[in-house]
């Protein structure tokens, strides 16, 4: 065969390769087909439809000032990361630069200093915050509370994506469909009656309003708001928690002025601080600017801002208007069961 009749063959077989083996595909192209799954990992809604009475106005309820008050905690949160996320997340940076940075002097003294500097104001643990004024050793409440006010944002952000996965869940709705059988006289038997009308009242307290779980400024120096949110021993109910966020917000900006009897503020004692204590910083391996990331905590901490986005997420409307869903649903929940006899046997505090 000629090299004419052979080159014919080579580009007559290439013409056969299907088009999407040599097409070219830009990136975006394949991160769109990643955000495909299988058809049997894609989650449909369940569509539920009411008929009792009863039931039809605690849907009404749920789909009308639920969600409204949802969406206005969860607004007023996104309006508050506005003004204050730069705050919390150069707290973070600084604190992780500067623990960084302790084991990298070769010089003991150096270490020391970053360590005593690192416990006394920006640590995780909170045993350490201790300040020396006027002859004696106190409670370094401005440290205490802005590691408090970090842990505080990040637990209403994660709760806040729990409260949204609760109400997609739709769980509220399938108990509210057992109820709703059984007033159209299906074969609902009175345990599970008494379940699901316990789970409406519940999710309500647990997700939306507790007005049995409101959390007051005196309490939250001993509040324990660690890691894992599941010991705290505060209400993660939407409403409640923001409302808990403005009094950390508050809280922490009071301990900063805290004086001594000179007129030296909690917050000045910061700054000298740290001003003598950074010629400690000598190595520096991977060149981390520290500095502005203090500068950034410094301007967030001083700097007038509106209180706007404070103000709103501690609203006593929101409180208010918890309440009267709470107060609803209890009356209708209080209707079904009166006529099955249960209502001593749901608790509704």
């Amino acid at each position: 065969m000629n090299k004419k009749m052979s080159l014919f063959f080579s580009l007559l077989s290439l013409s056969f390769v299907p088009a999407l083996t040599i097409s070219c595909k830009k990136p975006e192209d394949w991160e769109d087909l990643n955000k495909l799954k299988p058809s049997d990992e894609i989650k449909v809604k369940k569509t539920f439809t009411f008929t009792s009475e009863e039931a039809k106005k605690i849907e009404s309820i749920y789909f009308g000032v639920m969600k409204d008050l949802l969406t206005r905690v969860k607004n007023n949160w996104r309006d508050y990361k506005k003004d204050w996320n730069e705050l919390k997340r150069n707290v973070v940076l600084f604190r992780n630069k500067i623990d960084r940075l302790i084991i990298q002097q070769s010089n003991l003294d150096d270490q020391k200093a970053l360590q005593t500097f690192f416990d006394t104001w920006i640590s995780t643990k909170s045993k350490g915050m201790k300040l020396t004024y006027d002859g004696q050793e106190h409670v370094n409440y401005f440290a205490l509370f802005l590691l408090k006010y970090t842990l505080i944002y990040d637990d209403v952000a994660a709760v806040l994506n729990d409260v949204n996965l609760a109400f997609d869940a739709q769980g509220f709705l399938e108990d509210l469909k057992i109820v709703d059988d059984r007033l159209e006289g299906k074969d609902i038997n009175l345990a599970s009656l008494q379940k699901s009308l316990q789970n409406l009242w519940k999710f309500v307290n647990q997700h939306l309003y507790n007005p049995n779980k409101i959390t007051k400024k005196e309490d939250l120096e001993h509040m324990e708001i660690g890691a894992d949110k599941n010991s705290h021993t505060h209400s993660h109910a939407g409403v409640n928690l923001t409302y808990e966020l403005g009094l950390w917000h508050e809280k922490l900006f009071e301990t900063k002025k805290i004086k001594d009897s000179t007129n030296k503020t909690l917050f000045d004692y910061f700054l000298d601080d740290w001003k003598n204590v950074k010629k400690h910083i000598v190595i520096n391996i991977d060149s981390l600017n520290y500095e502005v990331d203090f500068n950034r905590i410094v301007k967030n901490l001083t700097t007038i801002k509106s209180l706007e986005s404070v103000t709103k997420i501690g609203d006593i409307k929101l409180r208010e208007n918890g309440q009267k869903i709470l107060d609803t649903i209890k009356v209708h929940i209080l209707n079904i069961a009166k006529k099955y006899n249960i209502q001593d046997k749901l608790e509704l505090k």
